[in-house]
Formats: structure tokens, C-alpha cells, sequence
């Protein structure tokens, strides 16, 4: 017999070294230092299933119908830590389990080093031909095994595959040295199953259809997770969903979060302990985040905090493109949702749009932002802008992002007056950061202190007058120290604060701060400046709120005649003068020259301003107020109904101004006999004002005296006199002894008194009432003239 033996391994063509012939036949044997492949087919996935997985239907659906058929390609792309590699391990699983002949390979992309382990473990499992042989490229032996139709289907997970630079420059200094990407198969039998922080690397590896984004769990999703971490001894459901919250329904924070909690039980850790801990300060929080999870399936080149999770994608951003990581550093210290693009062009100032709209498609690849249901706007995980400072804090530059932050939204946020409602309520939720503390350089105060009076004007004039004194405060005191006491900005700062001390009730500190700003800035500017005359304006009011109604007349007509001199007619600050000067008027009883100057500026302030200005609407219910005094109550009810439908819609129904006309309505009601709607309507709006106002403040109390009136018409005497002995009180306390609306209640109390029969003690209490009403409001006062008339009815019932 003859035979011809070959020896040595076999790669390539068939080379016949040699040959032996004995005989006439020719037997030819290859042998090789590896014997043909045998090996059935096995699953790599690198870890075990997790009995507490959490199913995410949208995800599994949507994997198991991309996935059909061979050939097909899906990556899922998303935030470290959303739980991406977790759904591929359980995918890998799930298709080993329907179908055991399928291959499962794992590829682990998180470095070149690592991807090329990976492929030479799949080539030792296959026990691939060549694979010992340095001369050989295993990546390549791998791929062509996975393109060979024979060997059947498989599925390949790349994980971790974040770096376009590792999947696609060279492999190696070689010129030949294909990159990586390029030994993952196009064709065969099998699938591929990516995961990815990055949409580009993904993209180029499965194209731009077979991308599935995953975000954070939804809330029953997340407490399962919490509970089937803790178990139901520690899970609390009364409160996971604030924990859950507070983590922002991020898989690996409540993992993190469930592994602290378990390691502490014997220091009688809880939920609530913990999230008590992660709301007590911004460092406490951080330190958590900071802490690792034990978890036996996630890759250990992969972080177990989410701290260290996303700064590794936050490095990667910034060698990609360094303005993207700029713009998110930017983007760390708004508000997380509804951030708008126009601030984000602002910070572009000198760019083109183009960059702005690249870094932003950088940071969406990295699913850092997102596009939010409101047209023009983004928004971030809020633990990603906090990871975001933290990162900006490791190179010491986190105060100098906060200050450019500072300095763009300053440039961007207006004064808070009416027509720029809409912007400052887009911008108020970004507001609280740049506020929170006073920077340190000169520049970066002035911004602080702008952003500061411009939004403690908007809160004042949207009704939130508490917060906007808190806020004028801070301001005057910087300001009062960078520019000194009489600076026109420091003066303007104090004239605001007036304001908002007139709103609440102090009427006394007002007047003092009014009259202090008066002197100040005839002092700098002179008399006629248009800052003096806001100034006189401002403390018109002060004074005609205090009852002292012909100091207030005096300043209002030289304010009106200054303005028209200076402003003309027509102008809004003009007929804002006008429209005190109608008021005072009124306090004065001189109705009918009110109600002529009403009617005026009403004309011109709808001319000027529109119909729903906010300072067209006063004009239209003081108008009504006068229109009631004068008994003229159909026509002052139809006018206050028109106006609280005005300004509910304009303002709100919480809006102090809303609840003055309100209370205007109820006492219109009231004296047309419809007391039970006129009570109804005065409770409402007396808790109402509790509410935003307080107990104390002039406008509530002036609800409460109506309401009393509003009982004792009804009979409910005992009632009345009880809330009419508080109210004096109150009124005492609040604005004095001889303040009109305190003798107005001692002249309703003594009414009530009357009512039930108590006729020495209704007598002597309206007569002590009168002798302060003519000392206070003179003989003439339609009020004294009433209360005079009460009088002489009951000497002569009595």
C-alpha cells in the first residue's frame, strides 16, 4: 500500500511537502497539530441570569421582533447605568434557552485589548484552526468562522462599545491592520446585539434604523426593582416612589441604593433613612452616588457608582469634541427640564448656530440630553448634571462655570414687568441656582444682583410678594456694598423694596424706605427725574393706604403735573399717577371727580396697554369700586364681573389682585340683598387670602369685615360681632387706632350692637367712632356724614 503522510499544521491552500510511494495506490493524510472542530454549540454570556431582573416590555418586544430572521443587527443605546447590558444579558439568555443549538458570543468593547480577548476566547471555545499561531490574525480566524453559513446561527453581543476611536482606527501601527469594526460580521447566520452610551459608535455598527433607546424605568418598574433588591422585609412602599424619585428611576442608583441599604440593616437602615440622607446636603448626596454596588453581573472594567459611570462618558465627550463637554458643563446648572435653546445660543454669542447644534447632537449621542415635548427646549437627568459639577469640581472649575452661567442668564432675564411674564416663567425654574449664593467677584455680583432685582419684581408683580422681599433684601444689602447707599441702582433696589412692603401690609417700614429713596434721589438725580417721580408715585400710595389721604392728594397732583411735563399725557407712568389720584379721591368721598379721572384713564390705558393689562384691569375695578359707592350697583357688579373674569385668566385666581375684586364683587352683591352669594363668595376669598396673604394683612382683614357685614344682614348677629371684636383688634394692632379701615369696623361693630339691642353700647362706640372720623377724614367725609346719620336715627329711637 501507499501512502503519503503530511505533517505540521494546515492553513491556506493544501502544500504537499513531500511524498512517499510504495506500491501502486496513493493514500494522502493531513494531520495537524489541532483535530477538526467538534465542539457543539455554548453559550459565553458572561454571567448568570439574574432572578431579580426587572422585564421592560417596550425593550423585550421590540428586541424580539428586530431580531427575527438572520442577519439582523440592534444595539441598545442609552445613560451608563440605565440598565443596557443587563437587557442584553438577559436577551443572550432568553435565546439560548428557545433555541440551544444557537451560538451565544460575548464581546466585551470597552478597550482594544479587551475586544481582542474577547475574540480569541470565542476562537480557544471554537477551537478555531490556528488560533496558538502568533503569525495568524485571530480576529480574523473569528470572523470568518462567524460568515461561514455551516456552522448555524448565532448571536454576538458587543458590550460596552462606547469608543468610535477603539471599533474604528487601526489596530496597530501596521498599515495593513484593519480596525476592529471591521472583523464584525455583515453576513452569516447570525445576529448582533450591541450596547452602546454612544448612538454614533452604535450607529456605525448597526446602522441608524436599529437603534432602540433605553431611559430610566418607569415608577412600578423601578419599585419592583427596589423591592426584589431589598426583599419584602425592607422594601416600604409608602416610600420607595419619593426614594425613586430623588434617584431619578435609574436602575444602578437604585441597585446602589438597595446594597447600602442591605449592608446597613443592623444599623437600622431603611428607605426612609436613606433617602433622608441623600436629600440632606448636595455632599451627602454625592458621597452616596459615589459608593459601589457588589453586582456579579456588571463587566468589572465597567464602574458600580454611578459617580464614576457617567464621569468616564463626560471624559470621553471631551476628547470627542471639547466644546460639547463645555456646553454640557453649561447645561449642568439649569433647571433639569424646559431648558430653552435661546439661553443655550446665548452662551454661542460669538458661535455659529451650527456649533451649538453639533454639541448638542454629541450630547444626545451620549443620551446625556434630550429633546423635551416642548418645542425649543431640553432637558437632562438631574443626577447627570450633578455628576456633571462633581466632575467640574476634580479640576477645580466648577465656581467658574456657575459665574458663566450667572453672567448669561443675566444678559437674558428681563425686568419682571408684564410683557415679559412669558419669558421670566419660562426662566424661573432656572432661576434658583444662579441666585442660591452671592459669587465673589465684583462683575459676578453685579450679574447676581440684577438676576435678583429682576425676578423679586417678577414674583412681586405675579402676587408672590413674600419671596420677593426676601429676595430685594439680598440684593439691597450687595449692592448697598459694591456701589454704595446712594448709587442710582442701590436707590432702585430700595424703591422696589417699598413696593413689596406696601403689598404685604407693612405700611410704616414702606413709607420710611419711600421717603428715604425720595431725598436720595432728588439728592443724585433732581426733581423731575423719571426715578424721583416713581419714587412720589410709590409713596403716594403708602400714605393713602395709611388713611393720610391729603398728603396724598398734594404728592399725587405734583407727580401728575411732573409726569406730563416730562413723560406727556398718554405715557403708562402718567396714568399710573392718574389712576392713584382717582383713588385718593375716592378715600376722600369725592366720588363723582374719581369716578370722571376713572373713566379717563380706563380710555387711555386701553389705548396705551390693552384691554387685560394688569393696569388696565385696576383702573377697571377701581372704577367699579366707585361706581358702588355712588349706588350705582348693576353697573359696578357687571364691571367687577368682567374684571374677575380678566384677571383670573391674566393672573390667576390666587393673585392678590383677583381676590381684591373678588371682595369688591362680594360687598357689590351684598348691598343688592343677595347676602348668601356675597357669603359664599367672602369665605372663599378670605381663606384664599389667608392663604397667600396671611391672617394679618390689610386686604384679609378687610375680607373678614365684609364677610361680618355680609352675617349681620342675615340675622347672624352673634356671629358678627364675634369676627367684628377681631377684626378691631387686628386692625389696632396692624394698622392703628385711628386708620380709616379701623373706625370703619368700629363703626360696623357698633351696628351690630344696635342689631341686637344694645343700644347704650352701639351709641357710645359710633360716637367715639365719629369724633375720629372727623378728626381723621373730616365733617364732610361721606363716611362721617353716615355714621353721623346712624347717630341721630338712634338718640331718636332710643
Amino acid at each position: 500500500m501507499n501512502t503519503m503522510n503530511i505533517e505540521g499544521p494546515i492553513s491556506g491552500h493544501n502544500v504537499v511537502a513531500g511524498m512517499q510511494v510504495s506500491g501502486g495506490a496513493v493514500n494522502i493524510t493531513f494531520t495537524s497539530s489541532m483535530p477538526p472542530c467538534t465542539v457543539k454549540p455554548f453559550s459565553m454570556v458572561p454571567f448568570p441570569p439574574d432572578p431579580t431582573f426587572i422585564k421592560r416590555p417596550n425593550i423585550s418586544e421590540w428586541l424580539e421582533t428586530t431580531m427575527v430572521g438572520v442577519g439582523k443587527r440592534a444595539a441598545l443605546v442609552g445613560l451608563g447605568g440605565v440598565g443596557k447590558s443587563q437587557i442584553a444579558i438577559q436577551h443572550a439568555h432568553d435565546v439560548r434557552r428557545r433555541n440551544p443549538s444557537t451560538w451565544v458570543l460575548w464581546v466585551h468593547a470597552s478597550s482594544l485589548a479587551r475586544f481582542k480577548e474577547s475574540y480569541q476566547d470565542i476562537a480557544e471555545r471554537l477551537h478555531l484552526p490556528g488560533r496558538n499561531d502568533s503569525q495568524q490574525n485571530v480576529l480574523q480566524l473569528v470572523h470568518r468562522w462567524l460568515t461561514n453559513d455551516d456552522n448555524g446561527p448565532w448571536l454576538m453581543v458587543i458590550d460596552n462599545a462606547d469608543d468610535r476611536d477603539i471599533l474604528y482606527q487601526p489596530t496597530s501601527l501596521s498599515a495593513s491592520e484593519q480596525p476592529l469594526a471591521s472583523y464584525v460580521p455583515k453576513t452569516g447566520q447570525g445576529c448582533l446585539l450591541v450596547t452602546s452610551r454612544s448612538e454614533r459608535a452604535a450607529e456605525m455598527l448597526v446602522g441608524e434604523d436599529s437603534l432602540f433607546s433605553v431611559l430610566v424605568m418607569e415608577i412600578d418598574q423601578s419599585k419592583d426593582l427596589l423591592r426584589a433588591r431589598l426583599g419584602e422585609k425592607l422594601y416600604d412602599d409608602s416610600i420607595a416612589a419619593d426614594l425613586i424619585n430623588a434617584l431619578g428611576y435609574l436602575p444602578l442608583a437604585i441597585v446602589q441604593a438597595a446594597s447600602f441599604i442591605k449592608r446597613r440593616t443592623r444599623r437600622a437602615e431603611t428607605i426612609l433613612t436613606y433617602l433622608k440622607k441623600f436629600q440632606k446636603s448636595k455632599e451627602t448626596k454625592i458621597g452616596l452616588l459615589a459608593l459601589e454596588a457588589p453586582d456579579l453581573r456588571r463587566d468589572e472594567s465597567a464602574s458600580r457608582a454611578v459617580l464614576t459611570t457617567w464621569q468616564m462618558t463626560f471624559d470621553q465627550v471631551r476628547r470627542e469634541r471639547k466644546s460639547a463637554a463645555e456646553l454640557l458643563c453649561f447645561m449642568s446648572f439649569f433647571h433639569p427640564q424646559g431648558i430653552p435653546d435661546f439661553i443655550l445660543k446665548a452662551f454661542y454669542k460669538k458661535s455659529m448656530d451650527k456649533d451649538l447644534e453639533d454639541d448638542i447632537d454629541v450630547l444626545m449621542g451620549y443620551a446625556l440630553v434630550a429633546t423635551a415635548e416642548e418645542q425649543q427646549t431640553l432637558e437632562m437627568h438631574a443626577l447627570v448634571q450633578l455628576c456633571t459639577q462633581v466632575w467640574l469640581s476634580t479640576f477645580d472649575d466648577q465656581e467658574r462655570w456657575r459665574c458663566i452661567y450667572l453672567r448669561v442668564l443675566s444678559s437674558e432675564y428681563p425686568f419682571g414687568s408684564f410683557q415679559n411674564w412669558a419669558i421670566c416663567r419660562r426662566l424661573e425654574p432656572h432661576i434658583q441656582r444662579a441666585i442660591e449664593r452671592c459669587p465673589t467677584g465684583n462683575d459676578d455680583i453685579r450679574n447676581w444682583i440684577l438676576i435678583l432685582n429682576n425676578t423679586a419684581w417678577f414674583q412681586y408683580t405675579t402676587g408672590n410678594s413674600r419671596r420677593a422681599e426676601r429676595m430685594n433684601r439680598e440684593a439691597l444689602e450687595a449692592n448697598t456694598k459694591v456701589l454704595g447707599e446712594e448709587h442710582p441702582d442701590t436707590l432702585a433696589i430700595m424703591n422696589n423694596l417699598a413696593s413689596v412692603l406696601l403689598a404685604q401690609g407693612k405700611y410704616k417700614e414702606a413709607e420710611t424706605i419711600n421717603r428715604q429713596t425720595l431725598e436720595a434721589r432728588i439728592k443724585v438725580l433732581g426733581e423731575e427725574h423719571l426715578d424721583t417721580l416713581m419714587t412720589m408715585s410709590n409713596l403716594v400710595s403708602v400714605l393713602q393706604n395709611q388713611g393720610k389721604h391729603k398728603e396724598a392728594e398734594m404728592m399725587d397732583r405734583q407727580t401728575l403735573e411732573a409726569r406730563i411735563k416730562v413723560l406727556g399725557e398718554e405715557h403708562p407712568d402718567t396714568l399710573t399717577t392718574r389712576n392713584n389720584l382717582a383713588s385718593v379721591l375716592l378715600a376722600q368721598g369725592k366720588h363723582k371727580e374719581a369716578e370722571i379721572i376713572d373713566r379717563q384713564t380706563l380710555e387711555a390705558r386701553i389705548k396705551v396697554l390693552g384691554e387685560e393689562h394688569p393696569d388696565t384691569l385696576t383702573t377697571r375695578n377701581n372704577l367699579a369700586l366707585v361706581l358702588w359707592t355712588q349706588g350705582k350697583h348693576k353697573e359696578a357688579e357687571t364691571m367687577d364681573r368682567q374684571t374677575l373674569e380678566a384677571r383670573i385668566k391674566v393672573l390667576g385666581e390666587e393673585h392678590p389682585d383677583t381676590l381684591t375684586t373678588r371682595n369688591n364683587l362680594a360687598l357689590v352683591l351684598w348691598t343688592q340683598g343677595k347676602h348668601k352669594e356675597a357669603e359664599t363668595m367672602d369665605r372663599q376669598t378670605l381663606e384664599t387670602k389667608k392663604k397667600v396673604l396671611g391672617k394679618e394683612h390689610p386686604e384679609t382683614l378687610r375680607t373678614i369685615s365684609n364677610l361680618a357685614l355680609a352675617l349681620q344682614n342675615q340675622g347672624k348677629h352673634r356671629e358678627a360681632e364675634t369676627i367684628d371684636r377681631q377684626i378691631l383688634e387686628a386692625r389696632i394692632k396692624v394698622l392703628g387706632e385711628e386708620h380709616p379701615d379701623t373706625l370703619t369696623t368700629m363703626n360696623n361693630l357698633a351696628h351690630t350692637y344696635w342689631s341686637q339691642n344694645r343700644k347704650a353700647a352701639a351709641i357710645q362706640l359710633l360716637e367715639a367712632c365719629i369724633r375720629l372720623l372727623e378728626r381723621e377724614l373730616g365733617p364732610n367725609h361721606p363716611d362721617t356724614k353716615a355714621s353721623k346719620s346712624s347717630r341721630e336715627r338712634w338718640e331718636l329711637d332710643s
